[in-house]
């Protein structure tokens, strides 16, 4: 039996939930087209930034947008099987199990297997602009602070997680810039 309270609230979590659906067809009839939705997603982010600049203000929006927008690459960029930059801090000693094969093949990096698929870096990082770009017009949201310590910070954050994802590149021995295993073909010998 439900409470008289979910009743009257049920027609909006029905509304909710048809919505919900309607999104997510939408969004999944994109799947299959990667340039199209960062083009999108990349007008979003300068109509943003234009927004921003006519407004004057907002910057602890912007400045978060940025940090998700940092943690959403670094998701990106980091293959299936290997710690949390968080947790490989709590632990300096950890190792992933080496299985034993043949030196050749262990000495080059391993293709890249993300954690996280484009299609969802794509769809969160969407929703993160769409919900700053909403935020941006609510004065509410617009506090005061000295823009220029958070780009300072914001930069010095970015320089620290690129070295420590070029660290765990060399720790881990795999390439971002890797698209897959290149077959080489020993010379004949004659």
């Amino acid at each position: 039996m439900i409470p008289e309270e979910d009743n009257k609230l049920r027609p909006l979590f029905d509304l909710f939930d048809n919505v919900s659906r309607k999104v997510r067809t939408r969004t999944e009839q994109y799947i299959l087209f990667p340039t199209q939705r960062w083009v999108i997603t990349a007008a979003l982010f300068l109509i943003y930034i234009l927004r921003i600049y006519a407004v004057g203000g907002y910057y602890v929006i912007s400045y978060i947008l940025g940090l998700y927008v940092l943690h959403l690459i670094v998701q990106f960029l980091t293959p299936k099987g290997i710690p949390d930059l968080e947790d490989e801090d709590d632990e300096e000693n950890m190792q992933l199990p080496i299985h034993q094969t043949q030196e050749n093949e262990s000495s080059e990096p391993k293709p890249l297997t993300r954690t996280v698929s484009e299609f969802h870096f794509w769809q969160d990082a969407t929703k993160a602009v769409i919900i700053a770009l909403c935020t941006t017009l609510s004065r509410l949201f617009d506090l005061p602070v000295f823009w220029p310590f958070l780009l300072g910070y914001f930069i010095f954050l970015v320089a620290i997680t690129v070295k420590r994802l070029m660290r765990r590149m060399k720790k881990y021995n795999y390439s971002i810039f890797d698209f897959g295993k290149k077959n080489m073909r020993k010379p004949d010998k004659y």
